[in-house]
Order: structure tokens, then C-alpha cells, then sequence
């Protein structure tokens, strides 16, 4: 799925620049990736609305953030690594992988998602297309759930705040950013 998501944007145009236009993207235009597909834009600082997202995704009820800002979905204390990474992809053309550890309705699910930059109608990289996944981590759902069996609970700043794991830039024929990910690229 990462590499046909990657066909597509490397196959749209890109009118004066290295990044397409939101306005040449077309659901249609990748069928099977529909259901994996999510558009966001980035308003402001620390506000990526969440504007398209498939019903793959969408599918798991803390997935369901259409409409919503991103970022009220992460734990505060990223939320200057990510805002630093959006703007490094967004201005040097490459895709951003991401891991997110997420909880929802008690188990534990891994996020994978995949973006790269569209610009908007003046020329700026406000958008980010992308694919993502989601996969059960049986080991993190059940320490969740023998905490709930023992009667502890977890603080509620990690039983509800994704966090991310992994964090890295691929490059798509331009290079990459020069911001340091190491904080977010070791094992969980």
C-alpha cells in the first residue's frame, strides 16, 4: 500500500515545483487506497484538520477524526516534535512515515500512516495526503488488559494519548529534512 500511495503522488503533477496541487488529486484517481486514504490540512500552529479519512481507518471509534484537529489527538508533550516534523516535510519534498501507539475500546492498535505534501491554491504546502493502517499489538493490549483484571488503572495521560513511536522521512527524489528523529525511532 506505502509504495502505491507513493506511485500516485510521484505520478501527479507538479506545476512550478517539486509538490501537486490538492487540486489535481482525485480520490478517484487511486481507488484501492480509498478506504487507507486521509487528507489533512494545516491550518496553524499545532491545528492539522483532518479532512478526508477512509472507512479503513475510520472504522475503530478513537479513529474517527474527521473534521477533527490532529493534534487533539496526541499527548502534549509531542506536540512540538510533530508540529517541527509536519513543517520539514511540508518544505522539503518527501513522505513521512509515522508509528502511532493508539488505545481505543481496551485494545491497543498500531497506527502506520504515510503522507506527503499538495499544495493549496497559493502555492503553499498546507496539505498533507496520505495512506494508514491500523494492526492490533496483542503484547500492549494484553499488559492493558491484566491492569484492568488487577484493578489498577493506568493514568489517563497514557491510557488515552497516542504516542508516537517511530517517526522518519523517505525521500522521493529531493533528499530529506535535516531534523533529528532520534527521540521517536527506538523500540516500544
Amino acid at each position: 500500500m506505502f509504495q502505491k500511495f507513493i506511485e500516485l503522488w510521484q505520478a501527479l503533477p507538479k506545476e512550478g515545483g517539486n509538490v501537486p496541487a490538492k487540486a489535481c488529486f482525485s480520490p478517484t484517481l487511486a481507488p484501492r487506497l480509498v478506504p487507507n486514504l486521509f487528507v489533512a490540512e494545516h491550518k496553524a500552529r499545532f491545528d492539522l484538520e483532518v479532512r478526508l479519512l477512509g472507512t479503513e481507518i475510520e472504522s475503530r471509534p478513537s479513529f474517527r477524526v474527521s473534521g477533527e484537529n490532529l493534534f487533539s489527538r496526541l499527548h502534549e508533550d509531542d506536540w512540538e516534535f510533530f508540529e517541527a516534523f509536519l513543517a520539514a516535510y511540508r518544505k522539503h519534498p518527501c513522505a513521512a512515515r509515522v508509528k502511532r501507539r493508539v488505545t481505543s475500546g481496551g485494545r491497543v492498535y498500531d497506527l502506520h500512516t504515510l503522507g506527503a505534501p499538495l499544495m493549496d491554491a497559493d502555492g503553499n504546502a498546507s496539505f498533507i495526503m496520505g495512506v494508514g493502517y491500523a494492526e492490533t499489538n496483542m503484547a500492549e493490549s494484553e499488559k492493558a488488559q491484566k491492569k484492568r483484571e488487577a484493578g489498577r488503572r493506568a493514568s489517563p495521560k497514557t491510557a488515552t494519548a497516542p504516542v508516537i513511536c517511530e517517526a522518519v522521512f523517505i525521500d522521493l527524489g529531493y533528499g530529506v529534512p535535516t531534523l533529528k528523529l532520534d527521540r521517536f525511532n527506538r523500540p516500544h
